[in-house]
């Protein structure tokens, strides 16, 4: 049996931005989510319609239970974007109860499909890291702020303007 696991994850939880915080949080989820641009339900189930056919059950990943898990031959996981953002949880209940053998592919947003590996899981959990708290944005700003006044007292001691 062939199971197709959807699941449309939010960027940050609520418990973090409740009162003055909030507007801020929605920004950095407005900016993640047109970083990644997740496609919708209705294209990831069109998606997987056209690809496997008839030949699957799709689940909400709130309503996968451990018995579900252990009887799949092949769990799909439908990432609506292209790194599986905010899958960690859903992957990790699946790694835990699969059974031994079953094959664990994701077939995502940008119409790629691989088969996970717990090792490839772990680089994909990196790059989420560094999407979620925008570590590479963060280190640019830092290296350009301090090569910029550089840069520019070395043009103006040459002789440029």
């Amino acid at each position: 049996m062939r199971l197709c696991v959807s699941y449309f994850p939010g960027d940050y939880p609520s418990w973090l931005g409740s009162g003055f915080l909030r507007p801020a949080f929605n920004l950095l989820t407005k900016a993640g989510n047109y970083k990644r641009n997740p496609r919708n339900e209705s294209y990831m189930k069109d998606l997987v319609a056209e690809v496997f056919g008839d030949d699957f059950r799709q689940i909400e990943a709130k309503d996968l239970r451990p018995e579900d898990i252990k009887k799949a031959e092949e769990i799909v996981l439908l990432w609506p974007d292209g790194n599986g953002y905010g899958w960690f949880r859903v992957e990790s209940q699946i790694f835990a109860f699969k059974k031994r053998g079953a094959k664990v592919m994701v077939l995502n947003g940008r119409r790629r499909g691989f088969q996970l590996t717990i090792r490839l899981w772990f680089g994909y959990w990196l790059r989420r890291f560094l999407e979620r708290f925008w570590i590479g944005e963060l280190v640019f700003s830092a290296v350009f702020l301090v090569v910029s006044p550089l840069m520019v007292a070395w043009d103006l001691m040459r002789g440029r303007k």
